[in-house]
């Protein structure tokens, strides 16, 4: 592992639900500039999807690596979101234009 890849292996901790938004911004200098924004989109999208308790479950205790994988930033655009016969669902508009 390089040096600009040890920003992987830190790990987001967090005292409480409150404190999780403050946790992650703490780390975010020492993400390489060009992984900062999709970082922070995700950050965003799950605050903005779940509020502070989901962001906190779904990255207290998890490394920076294992959250950018899982939650990928994503490259198109939700449409809509729901539950069916119990099952959570996202529709998504692709950001492709070549169809």
């Amino acid at each position: 592992m390089t040096k600009d890849q040890d920003y992987l292996s830190m790990t987001i901790s967090a005292e409480s639900v409150e404190t999780i938004v403050r946790a992650i911004n703490d780390l975010v200098p020492s993400i390489p500039k060009e992984q900062r924004i999709p970082f922070n989109t995700i950050k965003l999208d799950l605050l903005s999807r779940f509020g502070e308790q989901g962001l906190f479950d779904r990255c207290n205790n998890r490394t920076i690596g294992s959250v950018l994988s899982e939650y990928a930033t994503p490259s198109s655009i939700v449409v809509a979101e729901g539950e069916l016969e119990g099952k959570r669902y996202i529709l998504t508009d692709s950001n492709d234009d070549s169809t």
